[in-house]
């Protein structure tokens, strides 16, 4: 019986140590300034944006916009989280077409992202 009693006072001592180390782990991880999206963003106004559609999917294959100014390297996806991203072309002046590989289906596009460099 006093075996019992002495494991079950451990169990609970390690749990609210373990509790206590993930609370404080949750409270840290918020942060007042910096971090992505959480100021403004300076750089490129998008605009005239067109998706193209595959043939016989509902799945986006590729997308076309415009940039207000020039850039040397522009990419797009369509999930913050996703790794699947396209390099996109510039054909002429500030026009940008990214073709996507792998295709995304339109229900699943959360966003689209565009992240560019001068």
């Amino acid at each position: 019986m006093y075996k019992l009693i002495k494991v079950q006072i451990y169990f609970m001592v390690a749990f609210i140590a373990f509790y206590a180390t993930y609370a404080y782990a949750s409270s840290n991880a918020r942060l007042e300034s910096g971090g992505e999206g959480t100021s403004a963003i300076s750089g490129w106004t998008i605009s005239n944006v067109h998706y193209g559609l595959a043939e016989n999917s509902p799945n986006i294959a590729s997308v076309e916009f415009d940039l207000d100014k020039p850039a040397s390297m522009v990419r797009a996806g369509f999930n913050s989280l996703d790794t699947a991203v396209s390099n996109c072309e510039n054909p002429s002046g500030t026009h940008w077409v990214c073709k996507f590989e792998l295709q995304m289906p339109i229900l699943a596009a959360a966003e689209l992202r565009i992240v560019s460099t001068d």
